[in-house]
């Protein structure tokens, strides 16, 4: 009896379950089954309430525990689809800046293309005008090389026909010559 005040007294519901276990044997034994019924009823009573409770604690723990795991999947889940994001931005943002550097050396390499065709296209044009400067010239000396050609046709023309006479002439001498060396001269002896 102690021990079933001390119990209720401080809420130790552990030991008063075992108390009243206790005195519902104790009554049995000493067949007071009266008083065996009421403590064997305190005792299913109590214990149900203090399980059910315990029970009820286990399970909203339990909940709480699921809930919280959840929570925690979930808010890992939403870290990593904004990692995700952020990835996906970061490449977009590299892939932005790539085709703007892209645009921008394309840019660049146009405007050299550009200058550089507009620098053969002046370097072609002062060619062609040489190209016809040095035909004009070719025409000129090829003319002047006809021209000399010519004068110089001219010249062994009349070169050879002035020099014919005079050879002929020395041929004519040189043969007369030959035939008097071939007949004997009467005066030498």
């Amino acid at each position: 009896e102690n021990s079933e005040g001390i119990a209720t007294k401080n809420a130790y519901n552990e030991l008063l379950i075992d108390t009243y276990r206790q005195f519902s044997v104790l009554y049995n034994q000493i067949s007071d089954h009266e008083n065996a019924s009421s403590y064997q009823m305190k005792y299913i009573t109590l214990k149900d309430s203090v399980y059910s409770e315990r029970l009820i604690d286990k399970i909203a723990e339990l909940q709480t525990n699921f809930a919280e795991r959840e929570n925690i999947a979930t808010i890992a889940a939403k870290e990593e689809v904004i990692t995700r994001q952020r990835m996906l931005n970061v490449s977009i943002g590299i892939i932005a800046f790539m085709a703007a550097l892209l645009v921008f050396v394309l840019y660049r390499s146009n405007r050299v293309v550009r200058r550089v065709n507009a620098a053969l296209s002046e370097a072609k044009a002062e060619l062609q005008v040489l190209n016809e400067d040095l035909d004009k010239k070719v025409k000129e000396k090829t003319a002047s090389l006809q021209k000399v050609n010519e004068e110089l046709d001219n010249f062994i023309y009349k070169t050879s026909h002035d020099i014919r006479g005079p050879l002929a002439s020395l041929k004519g001498i040189c043969n007369l010559a030959l035939m008097e060396v071939k007949t004997p001269h009467h005066w030498i002896t």
